[in-house]
């Protein structure tokens, strides 16, 4: 309660008690939970719940979990449903504004891979679809339209691909930006004992396992340059 009282005296903004949730691990005792509700006057959430668009969980990931994304994507298709669409429409529809809807996401977390392929199949439906959202025949498998048009595709992101690139950066900024507060924290979670590039993701988190998946293709791109010494390994 001290911690939060300093909040509203430094920050001058005051905490809205009915808005609010505190959250505890399944595993914590009864009596301790009602302490907390007790001195807070805060009431208990219960996990999992999506803060900023991302579910917050612990443990096993599951599909359901990110089903306020599918929901989400699912509603804007709605809205088109009624207008005639050529292939060129919905091409723009889909490149510029349904694939940039689960980036923030993605920059995030890890969604299974059932996730992803549904999204591929929304998005499919969508493109070969006609007015009114009756089905229609899908001529090309979804993965080889998202080869670019050199290579006989129509040039969409496939949602693992940027999934992928955004972890890639993720590993990029952890090795080049040590003295971020981020950086520092991760660096201290998991590479006290051994170097990122041989440190192994055993019981680590869902997010430090995806940046090790891609840390081989991210390293051959990172290259020293000599300076003063300050660095050391």
């Amino acid at each position: 309660m001290t911690i939060l009282r300093d909040y509203e005296r430094t920050s001058g903004q005051m905490i809205n008690k009915s808005k609010s949730f505190f959250y505890l691990h399944d595993k914590t005792l009864l009596i301790v939970a009602i302490r907390m509700r007790q001195l807070t006057c805060i009431r208990q959430g219960n996990f999992p719940f999506v803060y900023l668009g991302c579910p917050v969980f612990y443990g096993r990931k599951v599909a359901s979990y990110f089903e306020d994304l599918i929901r989400k994507i699912a509603r804007r298709i709605l809205t088109w449903h009624n207008r005639f669409l050529l292939f060129g429409g919905k091409f723009v529809l889909i490149n510029h504004v349904l694939q940039s809807m689960p980036v923030f996401l993605l920059s995030a977390m890890n969604p299974p891979q059932k996730v992803m392929e549904q999204i591929h199949q929304i998005f499919a439906k969508f493109f070969w679809g006609n007015m009114g959202g009756i089905r229609g025949k899908h001529w090309i498998a979804w993965d080889k339209m998202c080869f670019p048009k050199e290579e006989g595709g129509l040039g969409f992101r496939s949602i693992k691909d940027i999934n992928k690139a955004l972890f890639a950066k993720l590993w990029w900024n952890f090795r080049v930006s040590t003295t971020s507060l981020w950086g520092r924290f991760m660096w201290n979670k998991y590479c006290k004992k051994l170097h990122p590039v041989i440190t192994r993701n055993a019981g680590a988190s869902h997010v430090w396992r995806k940046m090790l998946n891609v840390r081989e293709e991210v390293e051959h791109d990172i290259w020293w340059q000599l300076k003063a010494g300050n660095a050391s390994f």
